[in-house]
């Protein structure tokens, strides 16, 4: 078919609503087709980014393939609908007919039969003309869809393909008749039967609306009686509340405590104070005292000797565990900073153990409980506490021990040597026991 001139801005002649509510995929794609040149058919579908037919692609799709890939976006796809339509109305001609020269009936059928002998571009005028009532609208889509827009430059149909077409087209023609009749007659059929179940509805409520009238009656009268009983009752409860209350009274009057009691519980306060305070001032005094205790002899600590096999056994625990045994020291203060940057560290150089040393600062050491319980769990298998720590935190930090199933030892520091004695001795039957 010859592809018509482009149409003058403005000069839309299928609108969405017409398109959405008339048109079908197959009747759109071979309207498209039919209009459409080649390259602007072809180039449609990768400008707007529609995805192509399922099992093909873009660049191989024939140009039917690609009518049929756009009457389908333009039906299903809402922001491709807009381009195609205006690149379609662009290149439709001018209706064949005004629409007040319409066929109508039997002449629509006659019209198209004769449009066969019609140029391309008129037949697709001839169709645009029907788009109008149902009955013309839906034949001229199944012309469409028949091939009316195709052009073949072969010879006719001969007479009995275009009889059997034609036969073709009658049998669906009778079988949309005898469909819609027997529609018709089934929605008269629901229609009886509904107004028929309507009638027994109403019938079921005006029993059921005389029911609950008189149910109505007999609760109103319920409701008299009870509301009467409720009057008798709320005078005999507000007499009930001041007789409550004159005993409340009397009763706060009898409990009130005397002046003597005040001075009693006030004083039993001050005394919780005082004695509070001077908790605090004897735990301070402790700590002082643990202080000045510190001083302890100066004491080198032994150089190891050949024959100590301690370091080999702790490198053979190492090898087959994968890691060093883990100490922690729990104690000290400034005094023993010396021991703990120097002796302490040249220990676990010459064991090769990882060792941390905390000092007990003053401080509140139930807080560190919590972290001391992860520690001793999972981060180290030897815990030393010096003597110097006071006695409920010793006692407490033993009892997670147990209870966490680990090796806690307290040493009486007198010198680092007394540390560096406890620790060889835990170090070793700690790796013993495990190698």
């Amino acid at each position: 078919m010859e592809k018509t001139r482009e149409r003058e801005p403005g000069a839309v002649v299928l609108a969405e609503d017409v398109v959405l509510s008339r048109f079908r995929e197959k009747p759109l794609a071979a309207l498209l087709h039919a209009v459409l040149d080649r390259k602007e058919l072809t180039s449609l579908a990768p400008r707007l980014g529609l995805n192509p037919l399922p099992g093909k692609r873009l660049k191989t799709m024939k140009p039917a393939d690609h009518a049929r890939l756009l009457a389908r976006s333009t039906l299903e796809v809402d922001a491709a609908r807009g381009p195609i339509l205006e690149a379609l109305n662009a290149r439709l001609p001018p209706p064949l007919l005004p629409p007040d020269e319409r066929p109508t009936g039997a002449a629509v059928d006659v019209a198209l039969r004769l449009a066969r002998d019609l140029p391309a571009d008129r037949r697709a005028a001839l169709v645009l003309s029907l788009l109008g009532d149902d009955d013309s609208t839906e034949k001229a889509l199944v012309a469409l869809e028949d091939g009316l827009l195709e052009t073949d430059d072969a010879p006719a149909a001969d007479a009995e393909a275009e009889v059997a077409k034609l036969t073709a087209r009658l049998a669906r023609e009778k079988q949309r008749a005898d469909d819609a009749e027997q529609h018709r007659s089934d929605e008269k059929q629901s229609i009886h039967a509904r107004e028929k179940g309507l009638k027994q509805r109403i019938d079921e409520l005006q029993r059921d609306l005389s029911e609950l009238q008189q149910r109505l009656g007999d609760k109103n009268r319920d409701y008299d009686l009870l509301h009467k009983e409720w009057e008798t009752l709320k005078g005999d409860l507000r007499v009930a509340f001041n007789r409550a209350a004159r005993f409340k009274n009397a009763l706060d009057e009898a409990k009130s405590a005397s002046e003597r009691e005040n001075e009693l519980k006030s004083e039993l306060v001050r005394a919780r104070q005082r004695a509070d305070i001077a908790d605090m001032k004897l735990e301070i005094l402790e700590y002082q005292l643990d202080i000045l205790e510190q001083d302890e002899p100066e004491e080198t600590p032994a150089d190891a000797t050949e024959d100590d096999t301690l370091p080999e056994r702790v490198l053979a625990f190492t090898e087959a565990v994968g890691r060093s045994p883990r100490v922690l020291v729990v104690g000290g203060a400034g005094k023993q900073r010396a021991h703990r940057e120097r002796d302490f560290k040249r220990l676990v150089d010459t064991l090769g153990v990882e060792g941390e040393w905390r000092f007990a600062d003053y401080t509140s050491w139930h807080r560190e409980l919590p972290r001391l319980k992860n520690d001793m769990r999972d981060r180290f298998d030897l815990v030393f506490v010096l003597h110097w720590n006071r006695t409920t935190f010793v006692q407490k930090m033993h009892d997670e021990a147990r209870a966490a199933n680990a090796r806690v030892r307290t040493v009486p520091y007198v010198g680092f040597l007394s540390l560096e004695k406890a620790v060889r001795e835990e170090v070793e039957r700690f790796v013993a026991e495990r190698i």
